[in-house]
């Protein structure tokens, strides 16, 4: 029951898909959740492009755009109740009556009252959409009131699709149209409420793509920075190929004199390895003002991007993709947006993709992007859709809770095939899990087996794993000692042969499934083979590299990685990767461009644990020019209560638009915490803008354990925020100058 509803383009992009070969690593599916299963009655069905938004009290809120009484879709609530479970109430059914909106794809936003404000694709008189408001009254019902209806009649837009509705700080909303204004291609609109409740529309911009370099088809929302410009993306327009559509731009718009607004395209996506169509993402802001934002086609396979724009000198933009998806067990057509978590890593959905089914094409996954060393990005899979039991679709965005749980929709599968609610259980000591979660194989010839390489499926649940099947795909065979089940905390080690069948790259998988929570345990798997040419003739010494037990946030001791080229003639090293928490110091390495016969260079690692504690993993690859070598990297993580800190809000005192927080910055380690300072400080809301106004860095010297310091930090708030996510990032050292760093979050609530 999924019916994607994706553009006209998406046709040829899933075709490309369907060839896509996946060459990435992924991490284990998180505990995932299915709170909601909607079952195309007068609950709702098929929350398209809606993730969900939270109330002050932790109850959820989003749409669904059919279903409901009515058959025209649905605004809903979903509360959770005794024992974990969640209870659904559909606030409004859209009537279809001819003024009323239909099929809204978008979510909902509050404003500081607590009334609902959101967008229908359809319906009204003119059948081009409305902005509805959705108001409490007593008893527990709401009333809806339409603020606007579209008309699209050369001056106003129509079809409001993906995006949300954002508001100022005067209270005004805004929004795109995917059609309509002075071109028929989309509009970005304003709506000012009016004495005696009425709303007033002003069309602030109309997409020209005519002109040859505009964006035409704004799908998704609006973003505000801290001047008031305006940031968005359109699907289509801008300059380049994509079948001629061209392939879609990030734009801004800035308000000028006398109440006008001036455009600026940032970035024309050129339908490359850079990306293409940027659908109902939007953009997102960091810290620094660099935007970020998803493609769903482009890429090197095809298969979509993650990019971001980094401003430079002049007013010019740059763009840098941090991922491109590969169309297999990575995910594929990354429709949704993207989020930060606290720490700085990014979040998002791909609606294909994952572990396989929907058809072939994968019924999607969400993702997690980790910045790394040398500005790279790393990829892991935190959970692959499986259509029935657990949704199929995923082409909302995410939202996070104050302890990290992810949550989300998705739009097709779920028991009744209708679209699900989900939630991602933060944290991964309650998994089941395969460490490390993928094996690359050396170059092998046709037909000859490879030694075996080995990964370990860890029980990290509370009570038993029932295997329901264990399944190799592709060129590779396994031998396992796992049996029917694993014990709670019980651990069992899988050895992979690769013997292809034919030359080139081979991309496979064993997949378990299981009853755990997620289902599906995926290790991915992937060989290269040159015929029968015999492979690299370069070793390992040692194979695989086990560190002792180091603390989170701190430096090993090195330890060093030989490899010795056993050939008679030299050659061409092609690349050294290194992944997880592992690193190459300055000067660790003396391998150059090219290995000479009989010769040997090195690689010396540390291994920097990141939290939580536990046992982490990580690879050590060589490429050269007759094939690869990997090296298995493993190390435990501790966390013994050497100087470490806590932050925790203790007070909040609101003067107008500037909000003071009283943050308590606490050392509960054993050893002294030296030379502290607060390196960055960023904030996050809902319907509204929070800007950290402070100096940086916030320097707070030094703590004995216990000892604890109530920094003051001053924000900005813009909009109708009731509650808003802080978060530091923050640097230490102890009495031996050893650094430490660490990621702090906070929710703050404001007074009426």
């Amino acid at each position: 029951m999924r019916g994607k509803r994706l553009s006209i383009r998406l046709s040829a992009a899933l075709a490309i898909l369907a060839a896509a070969l996946f060459v990435t690593s992924t991490s284990a599916a998180a505990q995932e959740k299915v709170l909601y299963n909607f079952r195309n009655g007068t609950d709702g069905a098929i929350p398209i492009f809606a993730g969900v938004i939270f109330d002050a009290a932790g109850n959820l809120y989003g749409t669904t755009s059919t279903g409901g009484a009515y058959g025209s879709g649905t605004v809903f609530e979903l509360t959770p109740t005794a024992g974990g479970t969640w209870s659904e109430k559909v606030l409004y059914s859209f009537k279809n009556d001819g003024t009323d909106g239909i099929n809204p794809k978008a979510g909902v936003i509050f404003d500081a009252a607590g009334n609902l404000y959101g967008t229908t694709s359809h319906g009204s008189p003119s059948h081009q959409g409305t902005v509805f408001e959705l108001t409490p009254a007593v008893g527990g019902t709401w009333t809806e009131k339409v603020l606007h209806s579209f008309i699209n009649d050369g001056m106003d837009g129509g079809i409001p699709e993906a995006g949300p509705l954002i508001f100022d700080a005067a209270g005004n909303l805004y929004g795109t149209t995917f059609t309509g204004g002075a071109y028929g291609s989309g509009t970005v609109f304003e709506l000012t409420p009016a004495a005696g409740g009425t709303w007033t529309e002003k069309v602030l911009y109309s997409f020209n793509p005519f002109n040859g370099a505009d964006g035409a088809a704004p799908y998704d929302g609006l973003i505000f920075d801290a001047a008031g410009n305006l940031y968005g993306t359109t699907e289509v327009g801008g300059t380049g190929g994509c079948g001629g559509y061209s392939c879609g731009t990030v734009f801004e718009l800035t308000p000028a004199a006398g109440g006008t607004w001036t455009e600026k395209v940032l970035y024309r996506f050129q339908g490359g390895a850079d990306g293409a169509y940027p659908y109902d993402a939007g953009v997102i802001f960091d810290a620094a003002g660099n935007l970020y934002g998803t493609t769903y086609a482009g890429g090197t396979s095809g298969a979509g991007t993650v990019f971001e724009l980094t401003r430079a000198a002049g007013g010019t933009w740059t763009e840098k993709v941090l991922y491109r998806f590969q169309g297999g067990a990575d995910g594929a057509v990354p429709v949704g947006g993207l989020i930060f978590d606290a720490t700085g890593n990014l979040y998002g959905t791909a609606c294909q993709g994952g572990a396989g089914g929907c058809g072939g094409y994968g019924c999607g996954s969400v993702f997690e992007l980790t910045p790394a060393a040398g500005g790279t990005w790393t990829e892991n899979v935190l959970h692959s859709f499986s259509d029935t039991p657990d949704g199929a679709g995923p082409e909302g965005g995410l939202v996070l809770d104050s302890a990290g749980n992810l949550y989300g929709t998705t739009d097709g599968g779920g028991p009744s095939g209708f679209g699900t609610v989900f939630e991602f259980i933060e944290g991964t000591s309650a998994q089941v899990q395969f460490l490390p979660s993928s094996l690359t194989f050396g170059d092998e010839p046709v037909g000859k087996s490879s030694p075996p390489l080995s990964s370990t499926l860890y029980n990290n649940t509370s009570s038993t794993v029932v295997f329901n099947s264990i399944t190799p795909n592709g060129d590779f065979s396994e031998t396992n000692n796992c049996g029917s089940s694993l014990p709670a905390g019980g651990h069992c080690t899988f050895a992979v042969v690769f013997t292809p069948t034919a030359t080139g790259t081979r991309i496979g998988s064993i997949t378990v499934v299981d009853n755990a929570l997620g289902h599906v345990q995926t290790l991915n798997l992937v060989g290269t083979s040159g015929g029968g040419g015999g492979g690299t003739g370069v070793t390992a010494s040692p194979t695989k590299l086990t560190f002792p037990d180091q603390e989170i946030n701190t430096i090993s001791a090195p330890q060093t990685v030989t490899f010795t080229n056993n050939g008679s003639s030299s050659v061409t090293i092609t690349s050294i990767r290194i992944t997880g928490n592992f690193y190459a110091p300055p000067g660790g390495s003396n391998c150059g461009v090219t290995l000479g016969a009989h010769q040997s260079c090195y690689v010396s690692l540390t291994f920097n644990p990141a939290a939580p504690p536990g046992l982490k993993s990580g690879t050590l690859t060589f490429n050269d020019s007759a094939g690869s070598l990997i090296v298995q990297l493993f190390g435990n993580a501790t966390d013994t209560g050497l100087p470490g800190l806590t932050a925790t809000v203790t007070g909040v005192f609101r003067y107008g638009n500037s909000v003071t927080v009283s943050l308590q910055v606490k050392n509960n380690g054993t050893g002294n915490a030296d030379n502290i300072q607060l390196t960055s400080i960023s904030a996050v809301a809902g319907g509204g803008l929070v800007t950290y106004t402070g100096p940086l860095p916030v320097i707070l010297y030094g703590l004995a354990p216990g000892a604890s310091t109530s920094p003051q930090l001053t924000f900005n708030v813009s909009g109708p925020v009731q509650m808003f996510q802080i978060a530091e990032r923050a640097t230490w050292q102890d009495d031996f100058g050893h650094g430490y760093g660490g990621a702090y979050a906070q929710s703050v609530t404001l007074s009426p």
